[in-house]
């Protein structure tokens, strides 16, 4: 019995990345008439420098050069593809450097609501500029777990590999969006906190993560102080080609629309759409996805933590528990609930792998009891209804509504049946 178990938990994972891959790609790939996603989160990507200095504007800089005066529209696609393909590759890189050896907690990484299959089955988040933050966090985490597999002779080009990477790495998703500062610099410090205790005598990464700290926050200041302006979100509407914006906004190709003339906003208009999350009575949905999201990330822990004696009486759980807690800030500044949900539990499950065997998490301390809803999560029951709320419900990225928190299977099964019957 436990072979078949292992066997259809072993189908069931290749089953989630090859149905995600295929799904995203097959759907960001092709003919850009209309539009393959949004075109409010198509234009965030077009922000770019050509009025002046502003924030987000890194990602459109780089695509405006690469499109070199041609379509940008491709690149808008392009790129999200590009990045959670890369985002599944590290995921799977963390989680054999890691060691983790656990197909059940494996599964519910992909499926988690917010996590790469949800992605590819609502085609959502990961067309946003999170998913930068999460590759670059998941590249972190390879390298270093590469530096603890890695010689002790090598462990120190491992290391320097890490403070670059995350200096030059930061600095740039700082200036695609702010919002870096609060959602991943945080679990970020945790990392370079367990290197730092695991490394005492290499200085470079005491140093490193003060420039990276100085460094992540002066960029923050630097973009609140150029937020935009009316002016320069005409000046960007306008050097978009007509073509293009036919394509974004084909009622009113010449009025400034989306992200574009949002670029303005300040913290005033940002944390007053938290009125619409408490007005339009979705918090209640939204109580659903946290409680629910964390009984998940619960079971991937418990599931950790129990792989070794006293493993409870470590800092692995409260390490991995403070780098969830401080990368949902975002709570309390916007209202797109569902994209700071995802980008926290993503994050926090890259955190859980790559210190599944650090020496630091793995450090005795004054005795932890697992609670009781920690052992519950343990059992077969508890497996088996976090499977179906991780199957059942879709967390959307916003504007929750009760018509919004199922998976559409039946979209699905048209779309495959109907392929088939017309092939």
């Amino acid at each position: 019995m436990s072979r078949i178990k292992h066997l259809l938990l072993v189908a069931s994972i290749l089953f989630v990345i090859e149905t995600s891959v295929m799904l995203t790609a097959t759907w960001m790939l092709g003919d850009f008439r209309p539009l393959r996603i949004n075109n409010w989160i198509a234009l965030e990507w077009l922000i770019n420098y050509e009025g002046g200095f502003i924030r987000r504007g890194l990602a459109g800089e780089w695509i405006r050069y690469f499109a070199a005066g041609s379509s940008t529209i491709p690149w808008v696609h392009w790129v999200p593809l590009g990045l959670y393909l890369a985002y599944c590759a590290t995921l799977l890189a963390t989680y054999v450097l890691g060691r983790v050896r656990n197909l059940k907690v494996l599964l519910f990484a992909l499926i988690l609501p917010g996590g790469l299959w949800h992605m590819a089955l609502g085609q959502i988040f990961f067309t946003r500029k999170e998913m930068v933050f999460l590759v670059l966090f998941a590249l972190l985490c390879s390298v270093y777990l590469l530096s603890l597999r890695a010689p002790l002779a090598w462990r120190g080009f491992w290391l320097t590999i890490f403070a670059m990477l995350s200096i030059v790495g930061g600095a740039c998703a700082e200036l695609v969006h702010e919002g870096y500062l609060m959602m991943s610099v945080p679990i970020t410090s945790i990392l370079f906190w367990v290197i730092i205790k695991e490394n005492p005598t290499f200085k470079l990464m005491r140093y490193s993560w003060g420039v990276y700290i100085a460094l992540i926050v002066a960029l923050f200041g630097l973009s609140i102080l150029h937020h935009g302006t009316p002016e320069i979100a005409q000046t960007l509407w306008d050097g978009l080609s007509l073509e293009d914006r036919i394509i974004l906004v084909p009622s009113a190709p010449y009025t400034v629309f989306g992200t574009i003339g949002g670029v303005g906003w300040g913290l005033r208009q940002h944390v007053s759409t938290l009125y619409g999350v408490f007005a339009s009575g979705g918090f209640g949905y939204w109580l659903l996805f946290i409680i629910g999201n964390c009984l998940v990330l619960g079971y991937i822990v418990n599931q950790l933590a129990n792989t070794q004696p006293n493993r409870w009486s470590s800092n692995y759980p409260r390490l991995i528990t403070l780098g969830f807690v401080l990368s949902t800030s975002m709570f309390l500044i916007g209202s797109d609930w569902g994209r700071w949900l995802a980008i926290a539990c993503n994050q926090t499950v890259l955190l859980a792998f790559a210190l599944n065997e650090s020496p630091y998490a793995l450090t005795m301390k004054p005795i932890l009891h697992n609670p009781k809803v920690g052992r519950w999560l343990l059992t077969g029951p508890a497996f088996l209804l976090l499977l179906l709320y991780s199957t059942l419900f879709d967390m959307p990225m916003c504007c929750v509504h009760y018509e919004k928190i199922f998976v559409k299977y039946h979209l699905w099964f048209k779309l495959i049946f109907g392929g088939l019957s017309n092939g």
